[in-house]
């Protein structure tokens, strides 16, 4: 019986499951606190580090509980919060992560209505303006030159896959949840990445959920190397 591992990034905590996919039976659940750490008062940042330690002690926890053999895994999957991401350079991350709460695109938001125009922004992605939304957040790092630095942007689920099996790809319930999709071809919104000047190179491959992106080569997890890695997605899509 083909058994499933997920992972789960919310604001406070991390979850772990596994489930029997061919009974619809979730046969353990585990979770772990996480931190979410406040600079200043529009922003909102986390730790990879420490939030990768507490989904591989969550995991270890849902593999022991559940108690079955290596053999019976299949798969991994990930779903985590919308609109928070990490830049990543060649090597790993850029510092701190950002989680959906932040506010750090609020100064930008009159920028992206003037070069896109408000109708045509909601038009193309499905959003009006707010600054928890990542496209004014990725012009507040424009600003700050972070950016710059960044070969790769990944939002939280995304990251999670990058960590699991080392590929950098995205899903299109994230990119629309950050602003950054259009939603009627279901492609990133390259024309309002060239509007603002963002670096349509930093965006990652976006592939359907359910597609086999790697193998696990995680060995901190309790689970057996080489099993599937596949994408999930948003957390309130996947719920629903």
């Amino acid at each position: 019986m083909p058994l499933v591992a997920g992972l789960d990034f919310g604001g406070g905590a991390v979850k772990a499951c596994v489930a029997d996919v061919e009974r619809g039976e979730v046969l353990a659940v585990a979770q772990e606190p996480t931190e979410t750490r406040h600079p200043s008062p529009s922003r909102a940042e986390f730790d990879p580090d420490a939030w990768w330690r507490a989904a591989a002690a969550a995991m270890r926890a849902a593999v022991a509980q559940a108690a079955r053999a290596p053999a019976d895994y299949a798969a991994i999957s990930v779903t985590s919060l919308r609109q928070g991401y990490v830049l990543l350079d060649d090597d790993g991350e850029l510092g701190a992560g950002v989680v959906n709460a932040d506010r750090r695109g609020a100064d930008h938001l009159e920028r992206v209505r003037q070069a896109i125009g408000r109708e045509r922004l909601y038009e193309i992605t499905g959003h009006w303006s707010a600054p928890q939304l990542t496209l004014p957040k990725l012009l507040e790092e424009q600003r700050s030159g972070r950016l710059q630095r960044a070969r790769t942007m990944l939002f939280v689920h995304d990251w999670a896959l990058w960590r699991l099996c080392g590929e950098r790809v995205s899903e299109p319930s994230m990119a629309s949840a950050g602003q950054l999709l259009d939603v009627q071809s279901r492609t990133w919104a390259v024309g309002i990445l060239e509007a603002l000047e963002l670096d349509r190179s930093m965006l990652p491959p976006l592939v359907e959920a359910g597609t086999r992106v790697g193998v696990l080569r995680d060995e901190d997890l309790g689970l057996p190397s080489g099993i599937a890695v596949v994408v999930g997605g948003g957390d309130t899509q996947l719920a629903a």
